[in-house]
């Protein structure tokens, strides 16, 4: 299952819902664990990926990586758990809606992915999350939310 992850998050594939079965249902740690801390926020991290978005269950997301404090930047939502899941539990239920997680990186306490966000099959935007870890959970997030219209004057734009 971590082969397929890594497989369908490094090139792009459609997200669909996928079911993890090799996951067991602990709680994240505010606390580092012993040994590797980078290695271990990777893991949760792709695994919260994984969550939120081949499974498109953002509660599960969230009930083992955001088990507390949520401080949200996005100048449009509110921070908080509740606030946050009441925005993606219906997002990720409408079946129009996709995002496709291109890039994805975690280093020195932080989690990032860069993403193309579609209706319908139609690009709506590119989009870049930034997460920050205290232990194994995430406890604060950042995005940055570019529109794309197809009358980008640069060829290379965005992907």
């Amino acid at each position: 299952m971590r082969f397929l992850r890594a497989l369908i998050l490094a090139t792009g594939l459609p997200f669909t819902a996928l079911a993890t079965s090799d996951t067991p249902d602990l709680v994240c740690s505010t606390v580092p664990p012993p040994g590797d801390l980078e290695k271990a926020q990777r893991a949760a991290f792709e695994d919260f990926i994984f969550l939120l978005t081949l499974s498109r269950n953002p509660q599960a997301a969230f009930d083992k990586y955001v088990p507390g404090q949520y401080i949200q930047h996005n100048p449009n939502a509110f921070s908080g758990r509740d606030s946050a899941l009441n925005y993606l539990v219906p997002a990720w239920k409408d079946p129009a809606w996709s995002l496709y997680v291109l890039r994805q990186f975690v280093d020195k306490g932080h989690g990032i992915t860069f993403s193309r966000a579609s209706v319908n099959g139609t690009v709506i935007s590119a989009v870049m999350d930034i997460f920050r870890f205290e232990g194994t959970c995430i406890v604060e997030h950042w995005d940055v939310v570019q529109t794309v219209t197809g009358n980008e004057t640069n060829p290379l734009a965005f992907f």
